[in-house]
């Protein structure tokens, strides 16, 4: 675990700038997207439905995939972005891969707290650096 905190710590302390803030049209968005909040078909494994709406909001569509990253990786991501058909602005793969960052550290953070599952979101904080480089550059 020390290695990932480090890794995170440095990040944090070396950020010097940020993505450009979204300036598109505000967008209906779940704002909670998670594994447990997807439905899939059990035979074909794809995707059928969301639940919970409860956090649901207008706002930047990026804030939809920022748990993709640390959950599943870069080739999980670029998949289902391949799926979203509105048109995203030149920092939305930027904004993605900042957040993703800063929120599984959060969530490491808060399982430690909680003394819950910190294997799980050590992983996910590794995936969230791991792809968020190349996400970054477009690759």
């Amino acid at each position: 675990m020390a290695r990932v905190v480090d890794v995170g710590v440095d990040w944090v302390q070396s950020v010097t700038a940020v993505p450009a803030s979204y300036r598109g049209p505000l967008r209906v968005i779940h704002n909670d997207l998670k594994a447990e909040h997807l439905l899939t078909d059990s035979a074909s494994g794809r995707l059928v439905g969301l639940i919970d709406w409860t956090d649901a909001a207008l706002g930047d569509p990026a804030l939809d995939f920022i748990g993709f990253l640390p959950w599943r990786g870069r080739v999980f991501l670029e998949a289902v972005l391949r799926s979203y058909e509105p048109a995203v602005d030149a920092s939305f793969r930027a904004r993605i891969a900042f957040l993703s960052r800063v929120v599984s550290l959060v969530w490491l953070h808060e399982a430690v707290q909680q003394q819950s599952d910190c294997q799980k979101h050590i992983q996910w904080v590794a995936r969230a650096f791991a792809g968020s480089e190349s996400l970054q550059q477009g690759v």
